[in-house]
């Protein structure tokens, strides 16, 4: 997983650690269970690892640090209004991911997640009341991009109802809806810093990186969703190959075998790639290093997919040869033996 790196920068690290300390002092302070709840690692990750969960800093930093990845436009406020919106915008994304989860149908307790959900998100929304006012520039995009996610989510319940109606328009709808949140935190920044006119790029680059980032989720973690009932737009891929089954859920050795002789996970790799170039070129020209460090990290990780990917495709194309040579060279030998 990456990691924010806020070496050389003591001001940034000293904010990142503040962050931790209002979040859980924040968390442990609501009541049991959900308590309980918030202190556990896989209630925001959906990992099966159990760990204790010590902080935003230790999740995505494309998720919940994004005022850090744009420091350059962001640190000119004060520290206590910095932390202020890092942490009500902190808030609602958690908030939004535990209601992805209720969605995907991964919330361990999806009782007690429901109330999580809305308790951290109406914190959140309240402290950035306090903070931008009640007549900031920001509330109608608020409204937007809630309204936004809210759709999304929607839209991927029905998709999940209906595999063949996975389309990739859709798809590229649905999950950029489910950043919204995280654009909401930096629109949250930028009016703060009278810098709103740089929403579109920074939204757009955001957006596009949501395709790339779910594309190398889905091809990564196939095998999980498949075994779990998830459906995933690669795996919608994968059953318009076989139109025949209908809605019958495939075998996981026919997905792999259909993978294997498609070179799917190739092509979707080599998309995501695209998506990522284009989360970089939005951006450009724009006093945003970290942001743009970021999203050369996650293009290095896919090239490095790809790499391994073409070579296990190719080296399963070659392999039949191989022991073809093999036969003819032993068959030669044995010839050579009997005269």
């Amino acid at each position: 997983m990456m990691v924010l790196q806020v070496r050389g920068n003591e001001r940034s690290a000293s904010l990142l650690a503040a962050l931790d300390e209002r979040y859980l002092a924040f968390v442990a302070g609501i009541p049991e269970p959900l308590r309980e709840l918030g202190l556990r690692r896989r209630t925001y990750t959906g990992e099966a690892v159990d760990d204790v969960f010590v902080g935003p800093s230790t999740l995505n930093p494309g998720v919940t640090l994004t005022p850090w990845l744009f420091w350059e436009t962001t640190s000119r406020l004060d520290d206590k209004t910095f932390l202020d919106l890092a942490e009500a915008g902190c808030l609602i994304v958690i908030s939004s991911a535990l209601l992805d989860h209720l969605v995907d149908g991964q919330a361990e307790s999806p009782e007690d997640a429901v109330l999580l959900q809305r308790l951290l998100h109406e914190k959140g929304i309240s402290r950035l009341r306090v903070s931008l006012g009640d007549g900031s520039a920001f509330w109608p995009i608020a409204d937007r991009l809630v309204a936004e996610h809210l759709d999304g989510l929607a839209s991927e319940k029905r998709m999940r109802a209906d595999p063949t109606g996975f389309s990739y328009p859709e798809f590229q709808k649905m999950v950029q809806a489910k950043f919204a949140p995280i654009v909401l935190t930096m629109a949250a920044y930028l009016a703060a810093t009278n810098r709103l006119e740089l929403l579109e790029p920074v939204e757009a680059s955001i957006k596009l990186l949501a395709v790339a980032s779910q594309l190398l989720d889905d091809i990564g973690d196939w095998e999980q969703d498949h075994q779990t009932g998830r459906t995933t737009y690669f795996l919608s891929c994968i059953r318009a190959l076989q139109p025949e089954a209908g809605r019958h859920a495939l075998p996981a050795g026919e997905i792999s075998a259909s993978i294997n002789s498609s070179w799917m996970d190739v092509d979707h790799l080599n998309l995501a790639a695209q998506w990522l170039d284009r989360a970089r070129a939005s951006v450009e020209g724009l006093p945003c290093p970290g942001w743009v460090d970021y999203l050369d990290g996650f293009r290095e990780l896919t090239r490095q997919h790809i790499r391994q990917s073409t070579a296990a495709h190719l080296a399963r194309a070659i392999r039949p040869l191989l022991e073809h040579g093999e036969r003819v060279d032993a068959g030669a030998a044995n010839s050579g033996d009997s005269a």
